[in-house]
């Protein structure tokens, strides 16, 4: 907890918890018999909205002195402190009036705040608690003890406080003095993780909890809280934060668990499938997601996959069936992978060898440097018999990938060089 936090702690409980105004409306019937009390009273209140602070503090006073009546004069006091102006004189009238009354040692210790006399300022906080042990004193008196750097008092205070509201506030507030600055960041966790089991997860205490998970390299814990935000807040980042971990875990199992539960990204859980040559399984993701949302994106995934999935025994039937698919794509999307794609499986299956040049040229306008493309194409080429250009395409990719299809293709194409030789 910063400094500004603290100071801004205490003007909540000073100027919002504490004193309040004792002067009825102008439609609610008199509360004083003496003449002209209302009048000055709503008159000093209509001074200090007009931003004439110093004036309505005035009014007040002289509305004390006149009655003698404590509210007048917490009323100038709590102006007057609120706007910064001089308040100790108004303190003493206070103070010799009612030197207990809580409002009044509230706004005492605000002054002494104010003019660092910490210590002073405990001191009448403790007393105060002695008689009137609220929240709001508890507060004000953990925030002085942790300004003091008296943490474990402040925990102390803090703790109570927590038991009686539990509020988030003081939960968190909490959690920043273990795990900040008393080294005791599992007991932080635990009290984090036990409001999430009991009443769930809201941004700032799941926030904290992935700040300290962070920090310590808990990737479990940082899942587990990541899944709890997403369930929450239905907000993608989160999500993709999920998978992102159990990817770095190598968790594809769980990843894939976790994509078909929350129907998150289907892109991501075809590419997951696929990757493990899953590809039936690929396939049905994206015919479902196609059949869902209409998009020719997973149109595309879905000729693809279901090429993939009966590549061991492909028909006439099974060509004419992907390719009718991947004709609707390209009529619309400009997409790389599906214009290679088609493109490849034309010139491979010997279909449309000049058509699948022509796509394939298409996508590498979009991407010259992909070795992928680059091998269609040499194949293309090797499938016209133009070997030469195929070898010249082939020679500076050999080095950037690893496939060993495309290694194959560069030693038939090397082989038909040497037949023509």
């Amino acid at each position: 907890m910063s400094w500004y936090r603290f100071l801004v702690s205490l003007a909540i409980v000073f100027f919002l918890g504490g004193c309040t105004p004792s002067v009825q409306s102008p439609s609610s019937p008199p509360r004083y018999s003496i003449d002209g009390e209302d009048l000055l009273a709503l008159q000093a209140l209509v001074t200090y909205q007009e931003g004439d602070a110093s004036t309505s503090v005035e009014m007040f006073e002289t509305l004390f002195d006149r009655t003698n009546k404590l509210e007048y004069i917490k009323e100038a006091l709590r102006i007057g402190f609120s706007a910064g102006l001089p308040v100790e004189k108004l303190l003493e009238k206070a103070l010799a009036h009612t030197p207990e009354d809580g409002d009044v040692v509230r706004l005492h210790v605000g002054v002494l705040l104010n003019n660092k006399a910490f210590e002073e300022a405990k001191e009448q906080m403790i007393n105060l608690i002695g008689r009137e042990k609220s929240i709001q004193n508890l507060t004000i008196l953990g925030s002085i003890h942790f300004h003091l750097k008296e943490y474990d008092l402040a925990l102390k205070y803090y703790d109570s406080i927590y038991k009686e509201s539990q509020s988030e506030e003081s939960l968190l507030a909490i959690v920043d003095l273990l795990d900040t600055h008393l080294d005791r960041t599992n007991e932080a966790i635990s009290y984090l993780e036990t409001v999430r089991r009991m009443n769930g997860c809201t941004k700032a205490t799941c926030f904290r909890l992935v700040q300290i998970y962070g920090k310590t390299k808990n990737i479990d814990g940082l899942i587990s809280t990541y899944k709890m935000l997403y369930m929450g807040q239905k907000e993608d980042q989160y999500a993709n934060k999920v998978v992102e971990l159990l990817l770095f875990k190598r968790d594809f199992a769980g990843a894939i668990a976790f994509l078909n539960q929350s129907n998150h990204d289907p892109l991501m859980l075809m590419d997951l499938h696929a990757s493990r040559k899953e590809f039936e399984k690929a396939y049905k993701v994206a015919k479902r997601a196609y059949e869902d949302f209409g998009k020719l994106d997973y149109l595309g995934r879905v000729a693809i996959y279901e090429y993939e999935y009966n590549k061991d025994t492909i028909t006439k039937a099974l060509l004419s069936s992907v390719s009718e698919k991947f004709e609707k794509v390209i009529k619309t999307l400009e997409e790389p992978l599906y214009l290679n794609y088609y493109g490849y499986l034309l010139i491979d299956h010997d279909v449309d060898i000049a058509k699948g040049i022509a796509l394939v040229k298409r996508a590498l306008a979009k991407e010259p440097d992909s070795p992928y493309y680059i091998d269609s194409l040499a194949w293309g080429y090797y499938k016209l018999g133009r070997c030469q250009e195929a070898h010249a395409l082939m020679v500076p990719i050999l080095n950037t990938t690893s496939e060993q299809e495309i290694k194959d293709h560069y030693e038939k194409i090397n082989a038909c060089i040497r037949k023509s030789e």
